[in-house]
């Protein structure tokens, strides 16, 4: 039915063995198990399966039958400054200048926290309600910078300097 009615509207038809919906920077895929036999599709650029608890960014996706993938392609975002882009807590924007943006963050207790950060600078120092945090990453190459601490189930000030 849907084949005629997209012939009746003029539509080119075309089976895959995938879906992919892409809405702004966000890709969700999935490789479909009960489908027309075909090599599975390849998505390139630079992602971050939001499904991935370590946040890393993959320059290829295949969309295998089974597979299901959320994805922010980075490529599309716009950032200026510094922004958060993906978080295990909840980030809402307290201050923002030159030298410093700061997040009240909070999460569920006894859990770890990972907030990803596009950012051109390196941080020159981070704090967690005024306590100097080493648990980062700063990848110069995708200009994202990965924070983790201990959630907590209260606000907390998290600060970048840079």
């Amino acid at each position: 039915m849907l084949k005629k009615a997209a012939d009746r509207a003029g539509l080119i038809w075309k089976e895959s063995n995938y879906l992919a919906l892409r809405r702004g920077p966000y890709l969700i895929g999935a490789g479909l198990d009960e489908s027309i036999v075909a090599p599975a599709k390849w998505l390139k650029g630079r992602f971050v399966n939001l499904f991935d608890p370590e946040l890393k960014v993959q320059h290829s996706v295949e969309l295998a039958p089974g597979i299901r993938v959320f994805l922010m392609d980075l490529d599309a975002l716009k950032a200026e400054g510094p922004q958060i882009l993906a978080s295990a807590c909840k980030v809402l924007p307290i201050k923002h200048t030159d030298q410093a943006t700061e997040w009240a963050v909070e999460g569920v207790g006894e859990t770890t926290a990972i907030v990803l950060i596009s950012t051109a600078k390196p941080p020159r120092s981070i704090q967690l309600d005024q306590q100097t945090l080493e648990s980062y990453a700063y990848d110069a190459d995708e200009k994202l910078l990965r924070v983790r601490f201990p959630n907590e189930a209260w606000p907390r000030n998290l600060v970048v300097e840079f």
